[in-house]
Parts: structure tokens; sequence; C-alpha cells
């Protein structure tokens, strides 16, 4: 957790150099860098690939399952939907 604090205060400097500087392609990427992914950003993007007919494996389902991944022979790994 320090090692990600310590990170994202770099990217805010860098952000406000890039800014005072006026460099445009250097504040879209620290801008990225400072973004935190919430659960609602994952519903969404879930949501989005439903309505385009992408498959998707929810990861938080499988971890709660109450079977082993590796013995069930009969469940599709993510190399079937590429």
């Amino acid at each position: 957790m320090a090692k990600r604090k310590e990170n994202r205060d770099k990217a805010q400097v860098e952000l406000e150099k890039a800014t005072e500087a006026g460099d445009a392609e250097t504040m879209d990427k620290m801008n990225r860098r400072l973004v935190k992914v919430t659960s609602e950003h994952n519903d969404e993007c879930k949501r989005l690939l439903k309505l385009m007919g992408i498959p998707f494996v929810d990861v938080s389902k499988l971890y709660l399952s109450s079977f082993d991944l590796r013995d069930n022979e009969s469940l599709c790994t993510l190399d079937t939907f590429r």
C-alpha cells in the first residue's frame, strides 16, 4: 500500500509539472495513473460486455464457489473465449 501511495504521489507531481509545461500527452498519461477503479466501474464494464454479447468470466463468483476449479474438467477456460 505504501508503494502505491508513493507511485500515486509521484504521478501527481508529474501531472502538475506537465500542466505547467502544457504537455498534453504527459498530462493524459499521469491522469490515467491517478484513476482508482471502483466496483461501479467493474459493474459497468460487465454490463457493456453483456450487451455486446461478449462472454466474460466473473472471477468474484468463481472465487466464492465451493468447488476446486482444477478438479472440474467440464469448466471452460478463458482460452475458450479467445
